[in-house]
């Protein structure tokens, strides 16, 4: 009850009252209609308040359903998990002075252009593609995201405040994509001392 969806809910109540069926009929069958009946109306009843209040509570406190931090198409996090993972990241990297925070934005170009003329298919498929080469061309411990439709984010730490070997090495992979792809790369690395009080 507390980790499934609304419509999963619903579903678990369809099933519960089909095996509460079973019963209640053979008691039916055997002559305790009334038996039968109050134990159907009780079950519904314990089921149904046990599972509706547990989703309230679940709403109420505000625990997302799993994976809702996940984007759908490409694997990766979505925007507001990309903020909170990087806000954990820039805290837990705070008193290491001689590093430098890099986020990077990778734009698609012509992204439009691809889902105008090859269909919304071929636009899932190249941002299922560029976010495969993004796990593969950054660091392991690196926050990759994908914020919007042709629009993806990487936090790092570098020791300096030159990461244009990373834009590189993410623009060079882009472009070795089976659709040849080019993207647009902006930067921005501030020293990570100063992000903790901000």
């Amino acid at each position: 009850v507390f980790f499934h969806t609304s419509r999963y809910l619903l579903v678990m109540l369809a099933v519960v009252l089909g095996t509460m069926a079973v019963p209640v009929a053979r008691l039916g069958l055997a002559g305790d209609v009334v038996w039968g009946l109050y134990l159907l109306i009780t079950a519904t009843v314990v089921i149904a308040a046990v599972s509706f209040v547990s989703q309230a509570l679940v709403h109420l406190l505000g625990i997302a359903a799993p994976n809702t931090d996940i984007e759908r198409v490409t694997g990766l996090l979505n925007r507001e998990a990309f903020y909170e993972t990087t806000g954990a990241f820039i805290a837990s990297r705070s008193r290491l002075d001689d590093r430098y925070l890099v986020i990077v934005m990778v734009n698609l170009d012509n992204y439009a252009l691809l889902t105008d003329s090859q269909g919304t298919v071929a636009g899932e498929r190249a941002r299922v593609m560029v976010g495969q080469v993004l796990r593969e061309t950054t660091r392991h411990n690196a926050i990759v995201a994908h914020v919007a439709d042709a629009e993806f984010l990487v936090a790092d730490s570098f020791m300096s405040s030159d990461s244009s070997p990373l834009a590189e090495r993410i623009r060079g992979a882009v472009r070795a994509t089976p659709l040849r792809m080019t993207a647009s790369i902006g930067v921005l690395s501030p020293p990570i001392r100063d992000l903790p009080s901000r």
